[in-house]
Parts: structure tokens; C-alpha cells; sequence
């Protein structure tokens, strides 16, 4: 079951990255019509290999965006959220507080 999660997670992070047709906090341009970007990522600790692997092919496809992650236990992540912390994409590693975070 671990491993299908791990196999899972990451699929369904690009999945949701590749979606992001308007990107947040846009800035001046960059190269030929991109623009430089940073997509903020709340990730569970237990996430930081496979989320690290996510950010280099997603950045080298999608020029002028950059990455930035906080990684820590889910917990601490949806207290950020809710305390009004900008993130873009929130990968909890228990669905209590992803709830925690839609509900608020």
C-alpha cells in the first residue's frame, strides 16, 4: 500500500501542476513570454524525494516558474495554511487535516 501511495502522490502532483493554466504572484516576464512565477508548496516531510524529483521536470517544462516548498509534519502545514500562509498546492500526509484545511 506505501508504495502504490508513492507511486500515486507524485503522479497526481504533476497532474495538478500541468493544470495550473494561470499561475498566482506573476512578475515581469522572462524569456519570450513566459513569466517568472512561484507556485508555493506545503508538503508533508515524508514527501521531500519524490516533490524534489516533481519540481525539476516541472520547472525545466514551464519556464520562468519556480518552485518553493515547505516541507513539515501535515499538522504544522495546515496551521500555516489556516492561519493565512499562501500556498498554492497543499499534499497532506493524512486526509484529518487536509479536512482541517478545507474546511477552513
Amino acid at each position: 500500500m506505501d508504495r502504490l501511495i508513492h507511486l500515486l502522490v507524485p503522479s497526481l502532483l504533476l497532474a495538478l501542476l500541468s493544470a495550473c493554466g494561470a499561475m498566482p504572484a506573476a512578475t515581469p516576464a522572462t524569456k519570450a513570454g513566459a513569466v517568472a512565477t512561484t507556485l508555493n508548496v506545503f508538503a508533508a516531510a515524508s514527501l521531500t524525494v519524490a516533490f524534489g524529483e516533481i519540481a525539476t521536470t516541472f520547472e525545466a517544462q514551464n519556464p520562468g516558474v519556480t518552485v518553493a516548498y515547505n516541507f513539515a509534519g501535515s499538522n504544522q502545514l495546515a496551521r500555516q495554511i489556516t492561519e493565512g500562509a499562501p500556498a498554492d498546492v497543499f499534499a497532506s500526509a493524512n486526509k484529518r487535516q487536509m479536512d482541517v484545511v478545507v474546511e477552513a
